[in-house]
């Protein structure tokens, strides 16, 4: 997921302090996230393919939740 870093400042930091930062249903697991200056890419894997939709919105709200913290902390001058 692409994003300015101008806006959101450092989202890594953010993903560091959130406690349970990335929410997903029981059956799937975070494989891994990686940040970059412009980018978060992250992967899940999921055991019942039923969950799969459920997974991958919960992946891209629990991204978002870091965007928007990033955002605002950015915005107040509290993140660079």
């Amino acid at each position: 997921l692409s994003h300015s870093s101008e806006t959101f400042g450092d989202t890594q930091t953010v993903y560091r302090s959130l406690r349970n930062a990335v929410r997903l249903p029981a059956t799937a697991k975070l494989k891994g996230i990686e940040f970059t200056r412009d980018a978060i890419a992250a992967k899940a894997v999921v055991d019942k393919y039923a969950d799969l939709k459920q997974a991958d919105v919960m992946l891209l709200l629990s991204i978002y939740r870091i965007l928007n913290l990033s955002r605002q902390l950015a915005a107040k001058g509290r993140l660079q």
